[in-house]
């Protein structure tokens, strides 16, 4: 199934879900993006803000997404998902994305800005709603 996971900025979020998906499963066949990135699509080694903490949150579960490049939400991506998890602002959704028929909506808080024991902990819930998600298959 092609599962698409979305946040705002894809430097968090999307990314733990993206990466601990495709972990827990050994796949690949997930994705991420961000519904409204501020500046160009980038690595998070790139020094954008906080992504020290997304990073350092997944070397704990001995994954490294520091060569992750996010990358903004297109109408191709929300055609060739199955599925698609948004924890996302809902301000900052695109129309494309809410009407697709398969759109379940997580409310996580944004870790952006906050302290590694906050991403660790955003990271968590995220690890469980992604087992229950893979569980329910």
């Amino acid at each position: 199934m092609n599962t698409l996971f979305l946040c705002r900025g894809n430097t968090g979020r999307s990314v733990f879900a993206e990466a601990l998906y495709n972990h827990l499963t050994q796949s690949d066949n997930v994705v991420s993006a961000g519904t409204k990135l501020s500046g160009p699509e980038q690595s998070l080694a790139s020094r954008l803000p906080g992504t020290k903490n997304v990073i350092e949150a997944m070397k704990a579960e001995g994954i490294d997404v520091s060569n992750y490049t996010r990358k903004e939400v297109t109408k191709d991506m929300v055609r060739n998902a199955d599925v698609i998890i948004d924890m996302a602002e809902q301000e900052t959704v695109p129309d494309f994305v809410k009407k697709h028929p398969n759109r379940i909506i997580w409310d996580t808080d944004d870790p952006k800005g906050t302290d590694l024991e906050n991403h660790i902990k955003t990271k968590d819930e995220i690890k469980e709603r992604i087992i229950e998600f893979i569980n329910r298959q």
